[in-house]
């Protein structure tokens, strides 16, 4: 299984592409430990794609084909590190990719419309409401992007970040999130 994360989906040029090990999967419900190779980890609301064909080289128009169920995840960075690595222009793959680094939700299936409402909570309170309109186009247009250059396989997810509810993790804090009145993905921080 691969996971593709996009994100700077807005930009002029291309969005930025990373590919995280199947490590970094951990399915919601279950809590997420901090880490002690850094001192603050942020998270963020981002939309999980699940793939359900084959595919390469996949043309915009049909690629609707190639998922089949759309859920909500928590993208998980170690903060500061990245921002140390960052400021040395070095990778920054050990602060985005660690093992439990994406806490992948229910999914369900695809809205025909593509539109999309997102409610972030921490401990039972809201921290954010955002509205998506285009879900299903901006999904088309990043698998066409990226089977140019990835095989897409069955159970592959492609993540869209669209930079939604960036919070900083306690310890303690239980984070949930909604998709069009449905919980998809919850984690305790322990």
């Amino acid at each position: 299984m691969k996971i593709i994360k996009l994100s700077d989906l807005h930009s002029s040029l291309m969005p930025s592409v990373d590919i995280l090990p199947d490590s970094a999967i951990q399915k919601t419900g279950k809590p997420f430990f901090i880490p002690d190779f850094a001192e603050r980890f942020v998270c963020r609301v981002a939309v999980a794609a699940h793939i359900c064909r084959l595919g390469k080289n996949i043309a915009c128009k049909f690629a609707n084909r190639y998922y089949d169920s759309i859920g909500l995840c928590f993208v998980l960075e170690a903060a500061d590190l990245k921002d140390n690595l960052l400021g040395e222009g070095l990778p920054v793959a050990v602060a985005t990719s660690f093992d439990g680094s994406v806490v992948l939700g229910d999914s369900y299936p695809v809205c025909a419309d593509g539109h999309m409402t997102v409610t972030l909570s921490v401990d039972g309170k809201e921290l954010g409401n955002w509205e998506i309109t285009s879900v299903n186009d901006m999904l088309d247009s990043s698998i066409e992007l990226i089977s140019r250059y990835f095989t897409l396989k069955i159970g592959d997810c492609v993540i869209l970040d669209f930079g939604m509810g960036n919070c900083e993790l306690v310890i303690g804090s239980h984070l949930s999130a909604v998709i069009n009145g449905k919980e998809s993905v919850n984690v305790k921080i322990k």
